[in-house]
């Protein structure tokens, strides 16, 4: 890769963020494992479990179902690759073991993860990292699914960012999401644990090693537990407010004192 033999190369270059632990967020199967890991790491005075992840198991091969058969469904399906490509997010939404023979799309030879799905109400939280600053914003998210909901297949990418939006949900996604939960989005606000979200945040920034990422958690629905879905690299930090001046603001600490 260019920009790794360039670092290696120009060793004065400073580097925010190295490529070993940018690969880290950017295969969902290797991504689980180090998440796994990260439970069982606790910040001091930490008494309980911060967080945890869905069950997931990595297939060489979608047509390797059979291995899905100690999973709680509904699942959600997803290629390993976590970008780098239109495919990576593109995922499917699975009721049951059944079901994974209707579906189609997935390359014989494509590695793939199979996630639980968890209820969690219809509301994500994105939580921005930039080093040592921590901003959570929420976004609309999946209706609670049961095994009687139809397979499903979604581009994460097109899925709506505001419960405010007036527009009416595209390609179907009016049957497993909704977008008028605004009373439920101001009480989460008003209930955010943001202490609980920074404690992972430096979980995340001991295990992984990042300057800039961002992770996505969501509550589940009878136990409010905090389950961590997904981490990754420099996300779109629009909702951050005065981003370039903080982004700035630690580079030129990073220059000061490299």
């Amino acid at each position: 890769m260019f920009i790794k033999r360039f670092c290696e190369s120009h060793p004065k270059v400073i580097i925010m963020d190295t490529w070993e632990n940018v690969e880290k967020v950017i295969n969902r199967s290797k991504l689980h494992w180090l998440l796994e890991k990260s439970i069982e790491f606790k910040p001091p005075q930490n008494k309980g479990q911060l967080f945890s992840v869905p069950k997931s198991i990595s297939l060489e091969s979608f047509d390797m179902r059979s291995e899905a058969l100690n999973m709680k469904f509904p699942i959600i399906c997803k290629r390993s690759k976590a970008c780098a490509s239109v495919s990576s997010h593109q995922m499917t939404i699975i009721p049951t073991l059944n079901a994974m023979s209707k579906v189609t799309g997935y390359g014989k030879n494509e590695q793939v993860i199979l996630q639980e799905f968890i209820q969690h109400g219809g509301i994500l939280i994105k939580v921005y990292v930039l080093d040592k600053h921590v901003y959570p914003a929420l976004r609309p998210s999946f209706k609670d699914l049961n095994q009687n909901c139809d397979v499903f297949h979604f581009d994460s990418q097109i899925l709506p960012k505001s419960f405010h939006s007036s527009s009416k949900l595209l390609n179907g996604l009016d049957k497993v999401m909704s977008i008028s939960n605004e009373d439920v989005e101001k009480r989460i606000y008003e209930t955010l644990d943001y202490d609980r979200l920074e404690k992972i945040a430096d979980v995340l920034r001991h295990q992984i090693g990042l300057t800039f990422f961002g992770f996505d958690v969501i509550l589940e629905a009878k136990t409010n537990n905090h389950y961590l879905v997904d981490v990754n690299y420099f996300p779109s930090f629009s909702n951050v407010p005065k981003f370039h001046e903080i982004f700035v603001s630690i580079l030129l600490q990073k220059l000061n004192n490299p």
